[in-house]
């Protein structure tokens, strides 16, 4: 985007509407108002692709995570009380930030934000101070992937109850790492979405679905489009 501002809005269970503005400023990252001085609105700011790579913006696969986590089947029952989520290349946050904004749907719990490159996990703290009262509580981590000891760290202090991830697999070569991470983070539930163009996609779930004590579920989700009302 140059200087361009989208409006997201997701309809709650108790038919209310919240909002989530992203915006990004000529000179990098900036603030985007939500428009209507709504006090629970989600404000993500956004910033260049120099230096933060592809996470500068809010793709499509976080969007239909966002969604997909406010529909019935998206939290699943499963999960406990104030639950562990974790987001693997956040990017600028929207999934993991709007669970936070609902208070993990209202069950309460915390949320870790991890992704590589400095420029957005920065960005990650700066749209994680923004968040409005009442929000599950927010973590920043830097995360290599390849990086062992890194990742037992973000479970040392307990069992990740949701893992979450939007478009994190592009290429074939990343799915034994990938699977790796997953499997030994070892969450209860992890949610990956991606476009059903990426072949890598399919091969991420194949590989899952070969590892002992791992089922695998599939959901077609349609985005009609990314800057709408979404109900």
């Amino acid at each position: 985007y140059e200087n361009a501002s989208l409006r997201y809005e997701f309809s709650s269970a108790e038919g209310s509407v919240s909002t989530a503005t992203a915006a990004e400023a000529a000179g990098g990252s900036g603030d985007g108002g939500s428009g209507d001085g709504d006090t629970d609105a989600l404000t993500i700011s956004l910033c260049r692709f120099e230096g933060a790579g592809v996470g500068h913006k809010i793709w499509d696969s976080a969007i239909a995570m966002a969604i997909f986590q406010r529909s019935a089947r998206g939290l699943a029952e499963d999960l406990p009380p104030s639950p562990r989520v974790l987001e693997l290349g956040a990017g600028a946050g929207l999934p993991g930030l709007d669970l936070a904004r609902s208070a993990v749907a209202r069950g309460g719990g915390s949320v870790v934000l991890t992704d590589y490159n400095q420029p957005l996990v920065d960005l990650l703290s700066t749209n994680a101070d923004k968040l409005p009262e009442g929000s599950a509580s927010v973590a920043v981590r830097t995360l290599d992937w390849a990086d062992a000891a890194a990742r037992a760290e973000l479970v040392a202090d307990g069992k990740v109850d949701l893992l979450i991830g939007s478009d994190v697999c592009y290429l074939d070569g990343q799915v034994p790492l990938l699977t790796e991470v997953i499997v030994g983070i070892g969450a209860n539930v992890t949610v990956i979405t991606a476009p059903l163009t990426r072949p890598a996609l399919s091969n991420l779930a194949a590989a899952l679905g070969r590892t002992d004590g791992v089922t695998v579920e599939e959901f077609r989700v349609a985005l009609v489009s990314s800057d709408a009302a979404a109900r």
